[in-house]
Order: C-alpha cells, then sequence, then structure tokens
C-alpha cells in the first residue's frame, strides 16, 4: 500500500514538471512571436514612411491616404511602379502593419504610423 501511494505521488510531481515546462515554453514562444512582430512594425513603418516621401518629392504634396501608394503607379525609367511594395494589404488595398491594423497617415504633415494600440507612437 505504501509503495502504490508514493507511485501515485512521483506520477502527479511528473505531470506537474511537464505542465510547468509547458507553460514556460509556451510564454517564451508568445513573447518571442510578439518580439518578431515589433521587428516587422519597425520595418514596415520605414517602408511606409519613405513610400510617404517619395510620393511627395514626386507629387509635391503628401497622399490622400495610404491606398493611394499601394495603388498608384509612378514612372521610373522604363518601368511603372507603386510608391509602397512589399507590405501587406487589406481587401480594400489598405497597407497593414504585421498585427493586422491598418497604418495611419496624417495627410497634411505626411507623418505615417501603425493604429495599433500601444504602438501608435513608434
Amino acid at each position: 500500500m505504501e509503495k502504490s501511494k508514493r507511485r501515485k505521488i512521483e506520477i502527479l510531481i511528473v505531470v506537474g514538471l511537464v505542465v510547468v515546462g509547458a507553460v514556460v515554453i509556451g510564454l517564451r514562444s508568445s513573447s518571442s512571436t510578439q518580439l518578431a512582430q515589433e521587428q516587422a512594425l519597425m520595418t514596415e513603418l520605414k517602408a511606409v514612411r519613405m513610400a510617404v516621401q517619395l510620393y511627395d518629392a514626386m507629387n509635391k504634396n503628401f497622399p490622400a491616404n495610404l491606398k493611394v501608394l499601394t495603388t498608384e503607379k509612378y514612372l521610373m525609367g522604363n518601368k511603372k511602379r507603386t510608391y509602397l511594395t512589399g507590405i501587406q494589404v487589406d481587401k480594400e488595398n489598405y497597407p497593414i502593419d504585421s498585427f493586422g491594423s491598418r497604418f495611419q497617415l496624417d495627410p497634411k504633415t505626411g507623418h505615417a504610423s501603425s493604429a495599433t494600440k500601444g504602438y501608435e507612437s513608434w
């Protein structure tokens, strides 16, 4: 009877350690995913802001919205190109960030930012 009780306790301890290990791995994975999204956001913001500057240089004004950067084309040499490429877009062709939110644009100042909560001031 004593061995049976001890065996059950050992099994409970092992199961507990496995659960704790799984939770730790899950938390690490979650934080590394967020870090990857944040790094992608920084790169995407640079690309969007450079596209806004390019549009301003070519047209002498800022775009009315960011959809313009993914749909309108300009002539570079003998090729027509869009102002912004390599960024995910939503169904309406507005660029979205790595968190799935649309980028925002102040058409008066040309400042582009993320609409994702907590990242608006990046």
